[in-house]
């Protein structure tokens, strides 16, 4: 998982205790799965040739008041943004099911960084898991948070899913960790944008020019998860980033694009089981297959019937 602390915010016992409870956000694979750069796939090196921009991990923060639907979350009684989401409904927020598990949901901020905006406080959550303790490689870690009141800002749109198919590179944005300070802390809290190149929509089939699945490889869901990013490229999400948007464009690509054109795909997750470090190698986004997209429907109502 990806959750975030701020860059001069003690690890909390409660926090730490919070994220060795779920699944890490990066493994190392076993003595048979050795895992596999991202950019031995061919795939890959063709997207990320196209990308010149420079390094939501290294990335360069929005411009002001930009991405207003894409929204930093808190835990009750505190006001440090821990994960991120996007509003998706007027009163709906989507996020990662493990930021719901990790009782962050308080309050949604409509901000450009932390300890500015307006903030409306969550009333009602759920997550798709099957549960909290369990893994989040199945394509299930999204989550819903119902607001309190309507917000006013117009939700984004979701992309039509023959385009996610074919898509070539995203957009993430997200409040999380975008590097280190002078000793080593995270820094983090500011809203902060990137382009990630695809290396696979929809992990399935195999990694072209090599024996084993994208699933494998890379240890995500076939047919519900999104690979993005690269082993050392320097532009990912981080911890904070969970549930934040991947986002792209009517053609498949995010390259050049204002915030107007693009449209959400997908939801932060976590890193690649090949990734070496937590943040910098590349990421696992849950794909808003139709399925998911049913379950937003059918949950926001259910929400709001509670």
């Amino acid at each position: 998982m990806r959750l975030g602390f701020h860059s001069k915010s003690k690890l909390l016992v409660t926090l730490i205790a919070l994220a060795t409870s779920v699944i890490p956000s990066y493994s190392n694979a076993d003595d048979e799965d050795t895992g596999l750069s991202i950019e031995q796939d061919t795939n890959y090196r063709l997207n990320a040739d196209e990308i010149k921009k420079p390094k939501v991990w290294g990335g360069v923060p929005v411009a002001a008041g930009a991405y207003p639907a894409i929204v930093g979350i808190t835990q009750a009684g505190n006001k440090q943004i821990q994960c991120t989401g996007s509003l998706v409904e007027p009163d709906l927020v989507l996020t990662a099911a493990h930021c719901v598990c990790g009782g962050i949901t308080g309050s949604v901020v409509f901000a450009d960084r932390e300890g500015s905006g307006t903030s409306i406080k969550v009333a009602a959550s759920k997550h798709h898991l099957r549960s909290c303790g369990g893994a989040l490689t199945d394509g299930a870690d999204v989550g819903l948070l119902l607001l309190a009141q309507k917000a006013s800002v117009i939700p984004i749109e979701i992309e039509a899913d023959q385009v996610i198919q074919t898509a070539t590179s995203y957009e993430v944005v997200g409040f999380g960790g975008y590097g280190l300070d002078q000793s080593g802390q995270l820094i983090a809290g500011e809203k902060r944008e990137t382009t990630v190149p695809s290396a696979t929509n929809d992990c399935k089939g195999l990694v072209p020019g090599s024996a084993r699945s994208y699933a494998s490889a890379f240890g995500c869901a076939s047919g519900a998860e999104i690979v993005a990013g690269s082993t050392g490229l320097g532009r990912d999400t981080c911890n904070g980033d969970s549930g934040g948007p991947l986002l792209t464009g009517p053609n498949g690509s995010a390259i050049g694009l204002t915030e107007s054109s693009l449209k959400l795909a997908g939801t932060t997750s976590r890193a690649t089981r090949s990734a070496k470090v937590p943040c910098g190698d590349g990421g696992v986004y849950v794909r808003l297959t139709p399925e998911v997209r049913k379950w937003i429907a059918e949950t926001g109502q259910a929400l709001r019937q509670k």
